[in-house]
């Protein structure tokens, strides 16, 4: 099952609903509408969670990469490779 986020309309960043009940108190705000997000496994854009940035599935490796830390400690994928996260189109008001 995909992992579920939320942004804003116009929002760049996917978040919990955990962050956004904090941010609307932090922000003193009343209302917020949130789009759902879900991870979007079709596609080979990929996002570093070490750099903050998208890359191409083929680029993260350790040929690629010199920051590369395979999650099994051996090979495969990298511990900082993770999936970006496409609308589903479903909007909640928090």
């Amino acid at each position: 099952m995909s992992k579920i986020l939320y942004t804003t309309e116009h929002g760049e960043v996917s978040y919990d609903l955990e962050y956004w009940k904090e941010y609307k108190k932090i922000n003193n705000i009343k209302e917020l509408e949130l789009l759902e997000t879900k991870e979007d496994k079709d596609t080979n854009i990929r996002w570093c969670t070490l750099f903050g940035d998208f890359i191409d599935d083929g680029d993260c490796g350790k040929a690629e990469c010199k920051e590369y830390v395979p999650q099994n400690g051996k090979r495969g994928k990298c511990i900082h490779k993770g999936y970006v996260y496409a609308e589903t189109g479903k909007r909640i008001n928090l």
